[in-house]
This record gives structure tokens, C-alpha cells and sequence, in this order.
């Protein structure tokens, strides 16, 4: 005699004491809307029974797609906030450190006399190519935080290319902000003569800030599966 087609059973022939266990696990496997009825079996064996409840405790398709959907909607907004961080935290760095650059880096005195000074104090004694190679550094410096500046608006105007460009530059500004700005500490604090000025210390902090703000710049805006 041919097997019943387990997928052919209604809920009024569940009714039948005689069912086997191996056929109600077929007839669950095939007929997901008879798992109520297999459950009020006598025959329904303890693997069936936790199996089908199990089932009715997973999560379905539809489900598990709008939590996939839901976490990238978290993992974008969250990058965005990233994002965002990092433009505003490269621009008033950015912005910081181009005020440190006209700050007095210390002051000189000698014979009773006080000279402040800051990277473009030898254009003042007037334009030359003497004077301007003498301020090259801060030319440098200007140059490149005004540029991390402009990139790190276009960035928070989500420009792929500017998020990529304003990090390279920050961690440039950065180290070359750093180097002068504690090379210039410790040249004032060796020699009498000379006071460090605020200028030093605020291009050393804001250049630590700068450089960090473009590795963030650099990570990952998101991941999706």
C-alpha cells in the first residue's frame, strides 16, 4: 500500500489516534498551519513538540529582513554622527590653529627690551625673499590648516572625495603643527633669554587634534551586509 502524502492531511483527520510520529513530523514539515493540531496529537513525540514551538519563537523572513534594514539605518546614522563629529572637530582645530599661527610663538628680551614674536613676524620688517623664506614655515602651516578648512566643510556637505582629502591633509597639518609646536617649546625653554608664548602651546594642542580627527576622517563611513 502506497504512504499518504503527509502534505494531503486536513485537521479533522488529525483527529486519527492512529497517526505515527514519523508521519506527524512529515505532515509538520509539510503542513505548517496543521502545527496547532499536531501539537493535541497523542502520538506528537517531545522532539516534534519543541521543534514546532520553536518555530512559532523564530523570527520570520519579513522580520528578519526589517531588522537587517533597521541596523543598516543604524550603522548609516551612526556614521553620519561620525562624520559629523569629525568635520566640526577638523574645522575648529583647523580654525584654532590658524589664529595660534599669528599668536606669539615667545618673546626675546634683552637690555631691558621685550620683542614678541610669532612665524610671519619677518614680513614685517618688510617683503623679501629673505623674509619670506624666513616665513615659511608659517606660510606652510597657513597654507595647509586652511586647506584641511575647506575640505572638512565640503565633507560635512557628504563629499566622499573631501572626507578622504580632509583626512590625508589633517594628519599632514597634524604632524607638521606637532613638530613645529613642541620643537618651538623646547627651543624657548632651553634659553634664558626667551618666554614661550601662547601661540607654541595652542599650534601643539590643536595640531594633536587635527591629526586625530584625520584618522577618524579616514574610517569606514559604513558597513552593509
Amino acid at each position: 500500500m502506497l504512504e499518504r502524502v503527509p502534505s494531503s492531511y486536513t485537521v479533522a483527520e488529525l483527529d486519527d489516534p492512529e497517526i505515527r510520529p514519523m508521519m506527524l513530523e512529515q505532515i509538520a514539515r509539510a503542513r505548517p498551519d496543521l502545527w496547532e493540531a499536531i501539537l493535541k496529537h497523542p502520538n506528537c513525540p517531545a522532539e516534534l513538540t519543541f521543534w514546532i514551538r520553536r518555530q512559532f519563537t523564530a523570527p520570520s523572513s519579513e522580520e528578519t529582513l526589517a531588522a537587517d534594514a533597521a541596523e543598516r539605518v543604524r550603522q548609516v546614522s551612526s556614521a553620519a554622527q561620525w562624520r559629523k563629529r569629525a568635520g566640526l572637530t577638523l574645522i575648529g582645530s583647523a580654525v584654532l590653529g590658524i589664529i595660534s599661527l599669528f599668536l606669539p610663538l615667545g618673546t626675546i628680551s634683552l637690555y631691558g627690551e621685550s620683542t614678541s614674536l610669532n612665524y610671519f613676524s619677518p614680513l614685517s620688517l618688510g617683503f623679501s625673499i629673505e623674509n619670506l623664506f624666513a616665513a615659511v614655515e608659517g606660510i606652510m602651516l597657513l597654507t595647509a590648516m586652511g586647506l584641511v578648512l575647506l575640505f572638512a566643510i565640503a565633507m560635512l556637505l557628504r563629499e566622499e572625495w573631501a572626507r578622504i582629502t580632509v583626512g590625508i591633509l589633517g594628519i599632514t597639518a597634524g604632524t607638521l603643527g606637532m613638530y613645529d609646536g613642541f620643537v618651538t617649546m623646547h627651543n624657548f625653554n632651553e634659553v634664558s633669554f626667551l618666554t614661550l608664548g601662547a601661540g607654541a602651546i595652542l599650534l601643539s594642542i590643536t595640531s594633536i587634534v587635527l591629526f586625530l580627527g584625520g584618522i577618524v576622517a579616514l574610517l569606514p563611513i559604513s558597513k552593509t551586509r
